[in-house]
């Protein structure tokens, strides 16, 4: 015979149903967070990819109908139109028509690489400057020479795009000597070399090298990326 006690014996030997069900519940939470996560991830870099891919179309449409048939002649629409997206959607990447043409020298992605240039504490905003031009060039693919040959000549022909470049030249400057300064806990060092306005006339020579540069690619018939270096390194030099 078997008394009570055998029998408490067997219920407390035997599995705990309820930590069971709630061990299980937790691994299945965890389980699913861990796809959600995977699921989360796998969606942004799709997302990511999905926008690089929009917005170089509409970068190669844009630069095609501008070189083919004039800046002012070419609507935002039919750009959208000939990319397959809606106008809303060019404005959210675009916002203003000009960006399509300038808009490159203003990307996050110069500003990241800006911002790794001025990691040295000890660098003046014009060395800055020169290093990140330097390693610019020194990383130009001839694809990437032939499409800065395109931009340039489009804002040649358009008097309207001239001065817009010219015009955006204090604000480069700003943001140049914000990267320069945040890096450095927001204090300047005093060189003149860290002044604005060494930074400003930095920057201008710079733009109107590539205005140069530019109009002997039209005469030479090709995007010449040792004459760019060439005539950029001059224009680093100015300042020495």
């Amino acid at each position: 015979m078997t008394g009570a006690g055998d029998d408490v014996s067997r219920l407390d030997d035997g599995p705990d149903r309820t930590a069971v069900g709630d061990s299980a519940r937790v691994e299945s939470r965890r389980s699913m967070r861990g796809v959600s996560v995977k699921a989360a991830a796998s969606r942004t870099r799709w997302q990511r990819r999905k926008r690089a891919r929009t917005r170089a179309s509409l970068n190669a449409v844009a630069l095609r109908l501008f070189d083919e048939c004039g800046y002012s002649s070419v609507t935002t629409r039919r750009i959208a139109d000939e990319a397959g997206v809606s106008p809303i959607t060019l404005f959210r990447y675009f916002p203003a028509k000009e960006d399509l043409v300038i808009g490159l020298f203003d990307a996050d992605g110069f500003a990241d690489r800006f911002r790794r240039e001025s990691v040295r504490k000890d660098a003046s905003a014009v060395d800055v400057v020169r290093s990140f031009v330097s390693v610019m060039l020194g990383e130009m693919e001839q694809s990437s020479a032939d499409e800065l040959a395109v931009r340039m000549r489009i804002i040649r022909a358009d008097d309207g795009l001239t001065k817009v470049v010219y015009s955006r030249i204090p604000d480069w400057t700003t943001k140049i000597m914000h990267v320069v300064r945040d890096d450095r806990g927001g204090v300047g060092s005093g060189r003149s070399s860290d002044s604005p306005i060494a930074v400003t006339m930095l920057v201008s020579g710079l733009v109107e090298a590539m205005f140069e540069w530019s109009r002997r690619c039209d005469a030479e018939f090709r995007a010449d990326i040792d004459l760019l270096v060439d005539i950029m390194s001059d224009a680093c030099s100015l300042l020495r």
